[in-house]
């Protein structure tokens, strides 16, 4: 016998759920980004493969219901709210969201946001104890590895939705290939009740059967909202309460940010017309789709600076579509066939999107290998290699790492060999472009970098955490080139004085890191050293304080100098590992000379601002450098053409 009801099983004395919810966590930062991302990711991967050539087509609809319509057995459900209210009176942030949700069903209506699919095979295996439909809706956590991929990733993402509902409770409704349909509500609240209860629950057809209990999604239509009307496969994810986006400019509405997140993620599905989204409300309607994917994207990359989007993913889309680009097909052991396609163009800013089976773009990263500038994507849309690789992300699927998959140490090698292989198509890229300029210097930037020196980042965050160890690094091979081989300067030995005095914090005359201190009389002036010595006659004095410099080793920095064909300006394009207050200091080695000199600068100036910057001889004053390449002019005395070596020293 079963019935229809609010059903949270008893914690019959066992764990207790506090109000953050460790899946919910995950998505706090940026939940109406996750939503679009997540939700459109299961829709794809419950694509229906009977349907060639037709599109998945997810609809996000903004939208008022009556509460008596949306929320069945409402006194119950305030009840509930109510006695959860009072299990959290001692947290406030808790206790500030109860409030808030009891207020909102005092109301006559309620905001929902619909995420609906069609063009798929909605959710599977309806009431079984795995499958779809036990993943989407039973399963906590991320799920075991076996789940991850059956006709849907659900995991933790699933969770994103509730973070963006003020009633933490989602609806869920679905009519599957397999002839079934079920619908069920959703909350996620805290232990509660006397006796307790746990804080996550359901309105389900509740019942017993050979002595387990069930909490089935309801097929009959008695307790079926009137806006859920679905006739066709697919399923549709309401949210309760639905938060509006805050951080919005003026006169942007709702669906702003659930544009870009759409438009960013999947524009390669979307060009390829294998996904089409509509965003709609009452006073609007938006369709993105293979014929305005690129306009839309393009104008949201050109769009004024304060609107700008910083992460835009027009350059890959033009890299993906562009018939001038150069596309690269190989083969990866349990990956199956992987394209690279590459674009060059100097607006464009050297880094690769990284993307699998849906055409979903996981993250970005930032490869320099190849000097000119140029966007690339990489994929692999084979149903193995899709699958291999979803056992590879986090939760929150803006990942790959050997440590998320169950097979640690071949997924290691799987996600080195993708490396290699973006590495060996940028070397030989390489060595084609020295040809269009004289490359001068900097050389030492295409060796190869200690992993825990470079660990792989995607727009700025680290993916491992695991010491740099993360498996995926993509500067780690060797071009064997050269254009002027650089012998190090004949440095002159410094005097030593018969007696060393050594300073208060018991130092000498070497600095903290190895570096001399030569504050003494010099033609060129002192190298700043830790100890302090006479005035000289260069612009530093080997002192302390704001006057210290400490040399960076040449794993902390990047650069290249060249002169463009037919100009005898230097162009020196330099970068850091972090952000530093500089002193850059400049050596030539000449054609005609065997050795080491300094070079005489006559005007140095910042390439994209043209302000003028402070130099004296051959050091260049207050540089401040980061991750960003910072291109700077340089005129010398010299006319000759002279190989570049650069020293920076950082406070």
């Amino acid at each position: 016998m079963s019935n229809y009801k609010w059903h949270f099983p008893a914690t019959d004395g066992g764990i207790q759920q506090g109000f953050e919810n460790e899946g919910m966590s995950y998505f706090k930062s940026d939940s109406h980004y996750y939503i679009a991302r997540e939700t459109i990711q299961n829709a794809l991967d419950a694509k229906d493969d009977k349907k060639k050539g037709e599109p998945v087509v997810v609809e996000f609809r903004l939208f008022k219901s009556s509460l008596a319509n949306a929320i069945p057995e409402l006194s119950l459900y305030k009840k509930t709210l109510k006695e959860n209210l009072k299990a959290n009176k001692n947290n406030p942030v808790a206790k500030k969201f109860f409030e808030r949700a009891i207020q909102i069903t005092e109301q006559q209506t309620i905001n929902i946001l619909s995420i609906s699919d069609s063009g798929t095979v909605g959710v599977n295996d309806i009431n079984k104890d795995e499958g779809r439909w036990h993943g989407l809706i039973k399963m906590v956590g991320k799920g075991s590895q076996e789940q991850r991929n059956i006709g849907g990733t659900f995991g933790i993402g699933k969770a994103a939705p509730f973070v963006c509902s003020e009633l933490r409770t989602v609806l869920y409704n679905t009519v599957n290939s397999q002839g079934e349909s079920a619908y069920i509500w959703k909350p996620i609240f805290t232990t509660h009740g006397t006796p307790k209860k746990q804080g996550i629950g359901f309105f389900c057809e509740y019942g017993k059967e050979n002595n387990e209990s069930y909490a089935n999604g309801i097929s009959v239509e008695k307790y079926k909202p009137d806006f859920l009307t679905r006739k066709h496969n697919g399923t549709d994810l309401c949210i309760l309460g639905f938060k509006k986006p805050q951080n919005l400019h003026r006169g942007q509405e709702w669906h702003h940010l659930f544009k870009k997140a759409i438009l960013d993620n999947y524009f390669a599905a979307l060009y390829d017309n294998e996904l089409k989204v509509i965003l709609k409300d009452d006073n609007n309607e938006y369709e993105l789709n293979s014929t305005n994917v690129f306009e839309m994207l393009k104008d949201d990359y050109i769009s004024p600076i304060d609107e700008r989007n910083n992460k835009s993913s027009f350059p890959y889309l033009d890299a993906y579509m562009n018939d001038k680009n150069n596309v690269y097909n190989f083969s990866i052991n349990k990956l199956g066939k992987c394209k690279f396609y590459l674009l060059q163009n100097d607006d464009y800013p050297r880094k690769i999107s990284y993307m699998r089976g849906p055409k979903q773009l996981v993250f970005t990263k930032s490869n320099t290998r190849l000097k000119t500038g140029y966007s690339a994507v990489f994929i692999t849309d084979s149903k193995a290699g899709n699958k291999y690789l979803s056992k590879c992300e986090g939760p929150r699927h803006d990942e790959w790492f050997k440590g998320w998959h169950s097979k640690e140490g071949e997924a290691a090698t799987v996600l080195k060999t993708i490396s290699m292989e973006v590495n060996k198509i940028l070397n030989n890229l390489t060595k084609e472009t020295f040809s269009e300029e004289t490359l001068l210097s900097g050389l030492e930037q295409f060796t190869y970098i200690e992993e825990d020196e470079n660990p792989i980042e995607t727009d700025g965050h680290s993916l491992d955490g695991n010491d740099g160890d993360d498996g995926f690094t993509l500067d780690d091979n060797v071009i064997e080139t050269h254009d002027i081989d650089y012998a190090k300067p004949n440095l002159k030995r410094q005097r030593r004085r018969k007696k060393v005095e050594k300073d208060k914090d018991g130092f000498g005359p070497e600095g903290e890191g190895g570096e001399s201190g030569t504050g003494g009389r010099s033609d060129i002036g002192g190298e700043g050293g830790t100890t302090s010595g006479e005035k000289g006659d260069g612009p530093e004095q080997g002192g302390k304080g704001d006057k210290k410099y400490k040399k960076l080793p040449k794993t902390r920095f990047s650069y290249k100098c060249f002169q463009k064909s037919g100009d005898s300006d230097y162009n020196l394009v330099i970068s850091s590992k972090f952000e530093e207050d500089c002193q850059m200091r400049l050596y030539a080695q000449g054609i005609d000379s065997d050795k080491n000199e300094n070079i005489i600068i006559k005007n140095v100036k910042d390439a994209e601002t043209g302000d003028k910057i402070e130099f004296n001889g051959n050091i260049v004053e207050n540089i401040k450098t980061d991750s960003n390449p910072k291109t700077i002019l340089l005129k010398v005395e010299n006319n000759r053409k002279l190989g570049v070596e650069v020293e920076l020293y950082a406070k």
